[in-house]
Protein backbone atom coordinates (compact mmCIF):
# COMPACT_ATOMS: atom_id res chain seq x y z
CA UNK A 1 0.00 0.00 0.00
CA UNK A 2 1.33 3.43 -0.91
CA UNK A 3 1.67 6.26 1.55
CA UNK A 4 -0.45 9.35 1.00
CA UNK A 5 0.64 12.68 2.38
CA UNK A 6 -0.67 16.01 3.56
CA UNK A 7 1.82 18.73 4.54
CA UNK A 8 0.97 21.40 7.08
CA UNK A 9 2.73 24.76 6.84
CA UNK A 10 1.46 26.13 10.09
CA UNK A 11 3.04 29.57 10.19
CA UNK A 12 1.62 30.34 6.73
CA UNK A 13 -1.80 28.74 7.49
CA UNK A 14 -1.48 26.47 4.44
CA UNK A 15 -2.15 22.80 3.81
CA UNK A 16 -0.67 21.01 0.80
CA UNK A 17 -2.46 17.86 -0.30
CA UNK A 18 -0.41 15.61 -2.54
CA UNK A 19 -1.99 14.69 -5.87
CA UNK A 20 -1.64 10.95 -5.22
CA UNK A 21 -3.86 11.34 -2.15
CA UNK A 22 -6.50 13.15 -4.23
CA UNK A 23 -6.37 10.52 -6.96
CA UNK A 24 -6.74 7.77 -4.35
CA UNK A 25 -10.09 9.25 -3.25
CA UNK A 26 -11.38 9.50 -6.81
CA UNK A 27 -9.94 12.79 -8.17
CA UNK A 28 -12.78 14.91 -6.77
CA UNK A 29 -13.68 18.42 -7.94
CA UNK A 30 -14.26 19.49 -4.33
CA UNK A 31 -13.03 18.19 -0.97
CA UNK A 32 -14.01 18.64 2.66
CA UNK A 33 -11.95 18.20 5.82
CA UNK A 34 -13.45 16.37 8.79
CA UNK A 35 -11.89 16.52 12.26
CA UNK A 36 -13.21 14.35 15.07
CA UNK A 37 -14.25 15.80 18.44
CA UNK A 38 -10.99 14.75 20.10
CA UNK A 39 -9.00 16.32 17.22
CA UNK A 40 -6.99 13.11 16.87
CA UNK A 41 -8.15 12.20 13.37
CA UNK A 42 -8.37 14.26 10.22
CA UNK A 43 -10.18 13.04 7.12
CA UNK A 44 -10.23 14.44 3.62
CA UNK A 45 -13.32 13.36 1.71
CA UNK A 46 -14.74 14.04 -1.75
CA UNK A 47 -17.52 16.60 -1.49
CA UNK A 48 -20.05 17.53 -4.14
CA UNK A 49 -21.58 20.72 -2.75
CA UNK A 50 -20.05 24.17 -2.94
CA UNK A 51 -20.46 25.71 0.51
CA UNK A 52 -18.42 27.15 3.38
CA UNK A 53 -17.07 23.68 4.31
CA UNK A 54 -15.73 22.67 0.92
CA UNK A 55 -12.61 23.51 -1.05
CA UNK A 56 -12.40 23.38 -4.83
CA UNK A 57 -9.73 21.33 -6.59
CA UNK A 58 -8.60 23.00 -9.83
CA UNK A 59 -8.32 20.78 -12.93
CA UNK A 60 -4.66 21.84 -13.25
CA UNK A 61 -3.87 19.83 -10.11
CA UNK A 62 -4.55 16.53 -11.87
CA UNK A 63 -2.53 17.29 -15.01
CA UNK A 64 0.54 18.27 -12.99
CA UNK A 65 0.49 22.01 -13.69
CA UNK A 66 -0.02 23.01 -10.07
CA UNK A 67 -0.36 21.56 -6.60
CA UNK A 68 -3.28 21.90 -4.20
CA UNK A 69 -2.63 24.29 -1.35
CA UNK A 70 -5.43 25.44 0.89
CA UNK A 71 -5.17 28.47 3.14
CA UNK A 72 -7.38 28.45 6.21
CA UNK A 73 -6.62 29.91 9.63
CA UNK A 74 -9.37 27.96 11.43
CA UNK A 75 -8.46 24.66 9.76
CA UNK A 76 -4.81 25.16 10.60
CA UNK A 77 -5.75 25.81 14.22
CA UNK A 78 -7.52 22.43 14.32
CA UNK A 79 -4.59 20.78 12.54
CA UNK A 80 -2.14 22.09 15.13
CA UNK A 81 -3.94 19.92 17.66
CA UNK A 82 -4.12 17.04 15.18
CA UNK A 83 -0.34 16.86 14.82
CA UNK A 84 0.12 17.37 18.57
CA UNK A 85 1.85 20.72 18.58
CA UNK A 86 2.32 22.02 22.09
CA UNK A 87 1.94 25.65 21.13
CA UNK A 88 -0.17 26.99 18.28
CA UNK A 89 1.89 27.15 15.07
CA UNK A 90 5.15 26.26 16.77
CA UNK A 91 6.36 24.20 13.82
CA UNK A 92 7.11 25.55 10.38
CA UNK A 93 6.11 22.40 8.52
CA UNK A 94 4.97 18.86 9.17
CA UNK A 95 4.31 16.06 6.68
CA UNK A 96 1.87 13.43 7.87
CA UNK A 97 1.12 10.15 6.16
CA UNK A 98 -2.38 8.79 5.97
CA UNK A 99 -4.47 5.82 4.97
CA UNK A 100 -7.17 5.51 2.35
CA UNK A 101 -10.40 3.93 3.55
CA UNK A 102 -12.84 2.85 0.88
CA UNK A 103 -16.54 2.79 1.68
Amino acid sequence: MSNYYISFYLKAYRIHIFVDALRAIGSPKRICFLVDNDMKHLAVIPYSTRDFKSHGVPDDVYNGSTGLEISSFSLEHACCFYINTATFCEYIASRNSGKIYLQ
